[in-house]
């Protein structure tokens, strides 16, 4: 982590930790502390004030943000001039990680002392595995980015097209595959079940696989990933009564999870984010609020039915009062936002085959919905496949920050969120402005086009 404390949000970069890393990278111990750093900055990356939830959730109106910049949210106002949009904007913590996860696959291969061939070959596909989440997130929010995956690329750079940083962090992960354990053994020789949940593994890997293919809407893949860890049986959906666990700790259903922990094992750190909206309280309208709020009484209760045990799971509601506490995600839960577990798997699963295979598809979805206390999907009581999907996908996942991206998938933003048209989606909405810093010192950056009217 020491070498990577330099901001990249320009991207014409100089390299004054070149020295420093040639002397630096001489042991197993020091490789593992510079791989341990690059899970440091992408977990600050993805959490940093909460901008897990701030690019999706808040944006599509699922939560709600008390404050001042509540109405810019409402309003679709990405360039707003308040902190936390300018922080948002910013891309520089992103690159910031990508820098490590560089420095890691290209330095750990030259370190010759206590350290096999084996870990070598593991620490850089964890790096490999990390820059290409990092990189996927980036696409996500901002759409074109710059692809640095070089130490050496110091120079202004233009942005390259997304379908290009996708398929190149495609054949990132499919060498990484090859390296990854399936899980991490203890010095006993045992299954360490925290360990294989907050490091990469060949599952992880197969699942951010999944979601680059079903951005690219290339079912069969989606299928062939999603059936990979199914077959493993390493992992299962938490039990309905004790399913809130899984967003407070590591369960059988987490597959990859950025944990604030003291220590993984005896070397590998993770450390804390230190700016998360979810932990604020502030004085708004009289009296201490949550700084973020669940969606309305109302809307809770037509998104989720008696029956559906996550409406008391995820949410305490007074329904004399008709008021709703959100309580899946909260100071002590943030830790588990923004991961991916087994629900995802099945719900890919379901998306992947809902045109090709239906009863293969109902079959994926029926284990969550029967996990969560609902019956079978029908048809007449839920509608179309694939709006059964969709809704399923805003239950299940409420407040982990897919909602806006599923929108946008499913092409039901305009239909669903505050202040965004059709046109405005033809136009580019959906993407995110640039930092103003991006443009410093580099001329050929371009703004996302709806913001550079």
């Amino acid at each position: 982590m020491v070498l990577a404390g330099i901001s990249c949000d320009t991207l014409d970069v100089n390299d004054p930790n070149k020295g420093e890393e040639d002397t630096f990278f001489v042991n197993r111990k020091s490789a593992e502390m510079a791989v341990s750093g690059a899970y440091v900055l992408a977990r600050r990356a993805t959490l940093e004030r909460s901008s897990w939830a701030m690019y999706s959730d808040v944006r599509s109106g699922m939560l709600k943000i008390n404050g001042s910049e509540y109405e810019d949210f409402h309003e679709q106002s990405l360039n707003s001039p308040q902190a936390l949009f300018a922080d948002l904007r910013d891309w520089g913590r992103f690159y910031d990680a990508i820098t490590q996860c560089n420095v890691v696959i290209e330095k750990v291969p030259e370190i010759h002392e206590f350290i096999t061939s084996e870990e070598q070959a593991q620490f850089v596909a964890e790096a490999k595995f990390l820059r290409a989440l990092l990189y996927f997130n980036m696409v996500r929010i901002w759409g074109d980015v710059p692809l640095i995956t070089k130490t050496d690329q110091i120079d202004a750079m233009s942005r390259t097209p997304q379908t290009d940083v996708l398929e190149a962090i495609i054949n990132d992960l499919n060498v990484a595959m090859d390296d990854l354990p399936a899980i991490y053994l203890t010095v006993d020789g045992e299954d360490d079940q925290f360990t294989s949940r907050v490091r990469a593994t060949k599952s992880a890997a197969n699942l951010l696989l999944a979601h680059i293919y079903t951005m690219l809407g290339n079912y069969p893949l989606v299928l062939s990933a999603v059936n990979e860890i199914v077959d493993t049986e390493y992992y299962e959906l938490r039990d309905g009564g004790f399913i809130q666990n899984v967003f407070s700790g590591i369960t059988e259903e987490t597959i990859f999870s950025f944990v604030a922990v003291q220590s993984t094992n005896d070397d590998f750190e993770l450390s804390r984010v230190d700016r998360d909206v979810f932990n604020d309280d502030i004085y708004y309208n009289g009296k201490v609020s949550p700084r973020v709020e669940a969606m309305p009484y109302a809307a809770i209760n037509a998104l989720y039915s008696g029956a559906d045990i996550r409406r008391s799971k995820y949410f305490s509601i007074d329904d004399v009062a008709e008021s709703v506490e959100l309580r899946k995600i909260t100071s002590t839960t943030i830790v588990n936002a923004g991961f991916l577990r087994y629900a995802d798997v099945l719900m890919l699963g379901a998306e992947a085959t809902m045109e090709s295979d239906p009863v293969a598809s109902e079959a994926f979805l029926n284990q969550v919905r029967n996990r969560s206390g609902l019956a079978n999907y029908d048809i007449a009581l839920d509608g179309p496949l694939k709006d059964a999907i969709l809704t399923e996908r805003r239950r299940e996942f409420y407040a982990e920050g897919h909602d806006f991206y599923d929108l946008a998938r499913f092409a039901k933003l305009s239909a669903n969120v505050a202040n965004i048209s059709p046109a405005d989606v033809r136009d580019g909405i959906a993407q995110w402005p640039l930092s103003s810093g991006a443009f410093d010192n580099n001329a050929m950056m371009t703004q996302n086009s709806f913001w550079n009217k």
